[in-house]
């Protein structure tokens, strides 16, 4: 079986992380044989490409809306003739959909990893393309909500990011030199995200400075960079600056999220999150918003605790419950592990996507033909 897989870059973002997550399990199954296509935009995971011998073709844009690509994947296409082509996001799923209903490919479309219920033209756009794909997979139920389709039709599927505890082999012992010596000693509070509009760093910084105001014993550290570090950077009283720390972008990340006593995350909605996953494989408590597919991910009061969102105060007083009582902490990262371990782990994430795959070719093709058509006539009737 060939699959091609079809991204818009290989950058240091979450939906990367889980494609090269899942070709490293792939490529273990010698039935199948796998290319990857990008648009040419970040080369972050490139290396771990290489690495695992995989086919690379780039379809670089020379415009955001570039009709070449369509050409260049459609050469590609000839050549792999693949079984399947399975897109990783929205802009991917816009070229590689009118190509595939040419060649009768099935177009698995995988661009569902968040949980926003509605947007302007782009989230319209996206779900226009996955009401016309032949299969429709996200990493969250939330996610498949957020876009109007439900859990029980048989073309829509839900499988979760998976966790390769293999990263945590081999870390550089001891805290990065930059938290070691800002820390000082103190308990260390991390959020690991990038400053775009779809996190809510506003809400960790806050809570940061209503912690910090009342005791001495803790660091708070933002890890990520974006378009929206410098301003939320810039209202930051000069009295916590010390202690309020802004590491930027960095490599090596479970190795400062080791360094973490409690994991943040603060987001406006999320589908799963790659962020959580890493706090919980290092056995760290999470203090997340509860929203999206985050509550099918961490345990309220079992493995962490889910407050409101934009609610600083609800953070703080959670982020403070796990400062005062360690034994619950500990206690609440080790479920934490030991859910990750259950439900999240990347042999869990090949097994049920070699699955689909094998659903996808083996269904007839009148069966495919069919469900196409019906949305169709429903698209023309709306």
């Amino acid at each position: 079986m060939r699959i091609l897989h079809f991204i818009e870059g290989l950058g240091n973002g979450g939906k990367e992380r889980q494609l090269v997550e899942l070709l490293k399990g792939l490529r273990e199954d010698k039935d199948l044989q796998t290319a990857l296509v990008t648009l040419g935009e970040g080369d972050y995971h490139q290396p771990r490409i290489a690495a695992l011998g995989i086919r690379l073709h780039c379809c670089r844009r020379r415009l955001r809306w570039d009709p070449g690509v369509c050409l260049r994947l459609d050469r590609i296409l000839r050549d792999f003739r693949p079984h399947i082509v399975h897109t990783h996001d929205w802009m991917t799923s816009f070229y590689a959909l009118p190509l595939c209903r040419l060649r009768r490919v099935v177009l698995v479309n995988g661009s569902i990893r968040n949980a926003f219920t509605a947007g302007g033209l782009r989230w319209r756009l996206e779900r226009s393309l996955l009401r016309l794909s032949d299969l429709r997979v996200a990493n969250s139920r939330a996610g498949l909500r957020s876009r109007g389709f439900c859990g029980d039709e048989e073309r829509n599927v839900v499988i979760r990011n998976g966790f390769d505890f293999t990263r945590l082999q081999g870390l550089t012992e001891g805290p990065p030199a930059w938290l070691a010596d800002r820390a000082a000693g103190r308990k260390t509070v991390g959020m690991v995200a990038s400053f775009s509009p779809y996190k809510d760093y506003a809400t960790f910084l806050t809570a940061a400075q209503e912690v910090c105001s009342r005791r001495e014993d803790v660091v708070f550290v933002a890890i990520g960079d974006g378009d929206t570090r410098q301003s939320l950077q810039s209202t930051l009283g000069s009295r916590f600056r010390d202690r309020i720390l802004f590491a930027g972008r960095r490599r090596e990340v479970e190795r400062w999220v080791r360094c973490f006593d409690i994991g943040v995350l603060a987001t406006f909605t999320e589908g799963i999150s790659n962020a959580i996953m890493e706090y919980m494989a290092l056995g760290k408590p999470v203090v997340a918003t509860n929203g999206g597919g985050t509550c099918e991910l961490v345990g309220d009061g079992k493995t962490g605790f889910l407050v409101p969102p934009r609610s600083p105060s609800a953070m703080s007083e959670k982020i403070e419950f796990l400062l005062d009582h360690p034994e619950t902490a500990c206690r609440m990262g080790k479920a934490g592990q030991r859910r990750l371990h259950r439900g999240f782990s990347l042999q869990r994430l090949v097994e049920e996507t070699r699955n689909l795959y094998q659903r996808a070719v083996s269904k007839p093709a009148s069966g495919l033909k069919a469900d196409r058509g019906a949305k169709a006539r429903q698209l023309q009737k709306a």
